[in-house]
């Protein structure tokens, strides 16, 4: 958008006066959105997610998504809104991540809010923000199942999509580097334990899904409940240093 000192040099006092006499073309009404257009591209991300998931990415035809939405076979419906399957894929995991980095987003807002933020007087109670995480991720990821089970397997995914997969992940680790930042840990080292923090949890939860058991017999209570006071008492010595 040009600046307000380039839209005065291009029009203002000393633009030639003549221009103001010059007949002026009536403009057009704003194009109003077309509704149809964007409810049939969301319903098309929707039903995608939900084939790539049951049926995998590379088993799933634009046949079949157009089919799912009521669009006709061959029409160019499907086409109208992405170009490619490849593109609907990299349309719904940038979605997933949107709205990661929107969790991300809510929970700093209310870290930075906090009047002890950085000030090293977060104690006595850092459990209660790791149970907040927790619940938020909780919250979000149980409208996320077909992400998950695209994510579980990257090998038939086109190399962008295993990169937004990764940017996603990203989110999930900046949220943990996030609250170490609050408790006023330098940003190199909030990264590190960011990454540690998300990285156990994530790990065991992984292995529940692929063996369908937890790792070693340990439970999911006592594992979450070590969890939390392993990584609670990493807050309190960063909030004390």
């Amino acid at each position: 958008m040009p600046s307000s000192k380039a839209l005065d040099r291009a029009g203002g006092p000393s633009a030639p006066r003549a221009a103001s006499f010059a007949p002026q073309r009536a403009e057009r009404p704003a194009a109003r959105p077309d509704r149809r257009r964007s409810d049939t591209r969301l319903r098309i991300l929707e039903a995608a997610a939900g084939l790539f998931a049951e049926q995998g990415y590379m088993g799933t035809s634009i046949a079949s998504i157009e089919a799912a939405v009521g669009l006709r076979a061959g029409s160019g419906g499907f086409y109208r809104h992405f170009p490619s399957k490849e593109a609907l894929l990299s349309a719904i995991v940038e979605g997933y991540r949107e709205r990661l980095a929107m969790v991300r987003s809510t929970l700093a807002i209310e870290w930075a809010s906090d009047p002890r933020a950085g000030t090293g007087c977060r104690l006595p109670d850092p459990a209660d923000d790791l149970r907040r995480v927790l619940a938020a991720l909780v919250k979000f990821l149980e409208g996320e199942e077909a992400m998950l089970h695209i994510g579980a397997d990257l090998s038939g995914l086109p190399a962008s999509a295993r990169t937004a997969i990764g940017d996603a992940w990203d989110e999930s680790y900046g949220i943990f580097a996030d609250l170490f930042s609050a408790y006023g840990c330098d940003a190199d080292r909030a990264r590190v334990l960011g990454v540690s923090a998300l990285g156990g949890l994530a790990h065991y939860f992984v292995h529940l899904r692929n063996w369908a058991r937890p790792p070693l017999g340990v439970g999911i209570d006592p594992f979450l409940a070590t969890w939390t006071s392993q990584w609670s008492a990493a807050l309190a010595e960063v909030s004390s240093s």
